[in-house]
């Protein structure tokens, strides 16, 4: 059964003042980190330096936000960071609305309540970064689009058409990840509308003005968004464990790890010592030559968490 318009509204009332003494909360207790910091150089800039693709590498948009705000409020470490607090204080009422267009007022309810007392949302509405602004303009792009799925009516689909376009662009120019959003949008919305030529048209029709908006920035920073994509992949990319192993055992002998910083993950793993004998010198293969490579690969990475490393 439905709860009550009134306890709903109660409801939402008092989830609403919580959610917003939760992020209040102590807001400025810490000072501003490193990245924090950054954010408030960018917000002092000029607004044409603020936008700049030479001045931040991430995209543009809260900080042009964030310029036009410190504008407003100043320069404290609680107001930088009060913007993030509105956004993610009006992300819960939103989520509430797409929830129960979803799955009923029950489900929205309990998505608030979850969203609400969510370490991660409170801790990013806490923060001078882009976090916040990226997950409610997410939020809103779902909600609109849901409702696109939904309504029936030619009007008002013009108007949730031109404010889908607008949330979207706005999640995308805030964060490179809002773009996977997009594109499990993209999946869901081919898939449903396949045989309706005329609307999966007009959602080709927008898809492609948000690629054409998108695509001077992503231009601009294509240096960028390859090296870190790059770098992402290597870090997916595991070593060897055995090879790693002798590697880091080899920079220790000479002292050679100022440079890498898997050395001093190695140095770390020493104060568990316990087992004598040479790094590495235990195999699960038991000595065979002709031990099958998943053996060994499977001994290897139990030696390489094990952490028992000790001099040769």
């Amino acid at each position: 059964m439905a709860p009550s318009v009134k306890f709903r509204n109660a409801t939402l009332v008092i989830l609403l003042l919580t959610v917003f003494a939760l992020r209040l909360y102590r807001l400025d207790h810490q000072e501003l980190w490193g990245d924090e910091a950054h954010s408030a150089y960018v917000s002092k800039l000029p607004l044409l330096s603020t936008i700049s693709p030479r001045t931040e590498t991430n995209p543009p948009l809260y900080h042009l936000l964030l310029c036009l705000w410190v504008r407003l409020t100043g320069s404290s470490v609680f107001a930088l960071r009060f913007l993030s607090l509105v956004f993610g204080v009006l992300t819960v009422p939103l989520l509430y609305r797409l929830a129960r267009l979803a799955f009923g007022e029950l489900v929205g309810l309990l998505a608030a309540l979850l969203c609400a007392l969510s370490p991660f949302q409170v801790y990013y509405s806490q923060e001078a970064r882009m976090y916040a602004l990226a997950t409610f303009a997410t939020t809103l792009s779902m909600f609109l689009l849901a409702r696109i799925v939904s309504d029936k009516e030619e009007q008002s689909l013009d108007i949730l058409w031109i404010t889908y376009f607008l949330a979207t662009a706005a999640a995308i120019f805030t964060h490179y990840y809002a773009l996977f959003v997009v594109v499990a949008q993209n999946v869901f919305m081919i898939a449903l509308w396949r045989r309706d030529q005329g609307r999966l048209r007009r959602w080709l029709t927008v898809q492609a003005a948000l690629a054409l908006s998108f695509l001077p920035w992503v231009l601009a920073q294509r240096g960028f968004l390859s090296g870190k994509a790059s770098a992402r992949f290597d870090e997916l990319t595991l070593p060897c464990p055995d090879q790693h192993c002798q590697e880091r055992s080899g920079c220790l002998q000479c002292g050679d790890h100022g440079k890498d910083p898997a050395g001093i993950l190695f140095y770390a793993s020493l104060p568990t010592v316990s087992s004598p004998g040479p790094c590495c010198c235990c195999d699960l293969s038991g000595g065979r030559r002709n031990s099958s490579p998943s053996q060994k690969e499977v001994g290897g990475w139990i030696r390489f968490f094990d952490g028992r490393l000790t001099l040769p």
